[in-house]
């Protein structure tokens, strides 16, 4: 069995989560900086994409096993502490 985990993935978008709120901001009143927030958009996919790709170029590699993935429902997954709901709504849900 081979597993993989995604904290180097949660980190890109939390990075990029932040630098997007701080440009947000500062981009209603000066829109030259609309370009740069474009920029940083551009950069987390290409990043977020290839964090994906790596570890799923390597699992194809192995010929002749069966590849199970599992679907997660988040609606389900929201029903405990405060805590616990907010980390799983901050979860990588989509690719980009």
């Amino acid at each position: 069995m081979v597993k993989k985990r995604l904290r180097k993935l949660f980190h890109i978008h939390r990075i990029y989560e932040i630098k997007r709120k701080r440009l947000q901001q500062k981009a209603s009143k000066k829109p030259l900086l609309r370009k740069v927030l474009a920029k940083y958009s551009k950069c987390e996919r290409n990043r977020t994409k290839d964090c994906i790709h790596k570890p799923t170029t390597f699992m194809a590699k192995f010929k002749g096993y069966i590849h199970g993935f599992e679907e997660l429902r988040k609606d389900i997954m929201l029903k405990s502490s405060r805590e616990y709901n907010r980390r799983v709504s901050k979860s990588n849900w989509k690719k980009s």
